[in-house]
């Protein structure tokens, strides 16, 4: 469909996803975000999770609670990365509509970098990869909310490589511009398993690592490690904002899946300046992280291997995750088929 742009894109998943009520959907995005404490510096990109509200919508607002309000006289460009979960797309489509709508109300879309982006083959107008998907339209009332004055670059994919979707966003994206990637972490796993491969994720996504990225099971993976090249690229800076599963929130123990926030920062912002004032939810991961590093210890890869030593790296993980590197105590219990095996406290 090439024709004139005379279609509003109408909400897919209200009152399901998030409520249907405008009033009712203000008020619940706001209760999320004000239980997240305000941060310093505002992120050039985002990875932010697109389940129902009720599963990851603090998750999510952990990422969105650092954005800075937008101007009218200065609207806020915003490219999103979304899977296409359920019509098969080859390559990109931005779709065919003149607007984007939530119950919150309409979201313009730039159609000057629309028209740049269909100069490439692999990108297309079609409609049916935005009709019903959800994971681009869940992000809408948070960035309506918090930014008040956008533009929208809406570009659901399929069938690409991560590189080719870097290529494409890199090509077009000022520096000034939010890069939003879409996805949720693992999927139906019991929660303990969940978290283990989770922390994979963490890993790959901390250390900018985009062919560990797409060895994970993140339905948005391919977005992630687009993401994680463009970082490298502009030397952007991850920090793990938040980090959770359902069995956490609303849903029970034994098929969880995975949510995480992360944020990125240029690298010509101080360090102080972006640390992430909710640092402390980016401490949900570390026992999974630990469980890792164990293993790596037992197992005698990672650092230090020639001294018989392995694991994580403690200087880099002192660098990724927000608040790490701040002096405090941490007590640590580890159990096997729940009998204490150990515990000790390090200050």
């Amino acid at each position: 469909m090439t024709g004139e742009l005379q279609n509003v894109r109408v909400p897919a998943v209200a009152g399901m996803f998030y409520p249907e009520r405008p009033e009712v959907l203000r008020t619940m995005v706001r209760q999320f975000l004000a239980q997240v404490p305000v941060g310093k510096g505002s992120p050039c990109a985002m990875i932010a999770p697109h389940a129902g509200y009720v599963y990851s919508g603090y998750t999510a607002a952990c990422a969105y609670r650092t954005l800075s309000v937008a101007q009218i006289s200065s609207p806020r460009r915003v490219f999103v990365l979304a899977p296409s979960h359920r019509c098969r797309l080859v390559g990109v489509s931005v779709g065919n509509y003149r607007a984007y709508a939530t119950p919150l109300g309409e979201v313009s879309l730039d159609e000057e970098i629309i028209q740049r982006l269909l100069q490439q083959a692999d990108v297309s107008r079609a409609n049916a990869p935005h009709q019903q998907e959800h994971s681009l339209e869940v992000q809408l009332p948070f960035l309506q909310e918090v930014l008040g004055h956008f533009q929208l670059v809406p570009l659901v994919y399929g069938e690409i490589s991560h590189r080719r979707l870097a290529a494409l966003v890199l090509e077009n994206m000022a520096a000034d511009d939010l890069l939003v990637a879409s996805s949720d972490l693992s999927h139906f796993h019991p929660y303990e398993e969940a978290k283990k491969l989770d922390a994979n994720c963490h890993r790959a996504v901390l250390g900018l690592d985009a062919p560990a990225m797409n060895q994970n099971e993140a339905c948005g993976r391919t977005a992630m490690a687009a993401l994680l090249e463009i970082a490298k690229q502009r030397n952007w800076r991850p920090v793990l904002a938040d980090y959770r599963n359902s069995g956490d929130t609303a849903g029970d123990k034994q098929r969880v899946v995975g949510y995480a926030s992360y944020l990125f920062y240029s690298e010509t912002l101080s360090k102080e300046s972006t640390d992430f004032a909710g640092a402390s939810a980016s401490f949900e991961a570390l026992p999974a992280l630990l469980r890792t590093h164990l293993q790596g210890v037992l197992q005698g890869r990672g650092e230090g291997r020639g001294e018989g030593r392995g694991g994580l790296k403690p200087v880099e993980l002192m660098a990724q995750i927000a608040g790490l590197d701040r002096q405090g105590a941490c007590f640590i219990t580890l159990t096997k088929n729940k009998q204490l095996r150990g515990c000790i406290c390090f200050t």
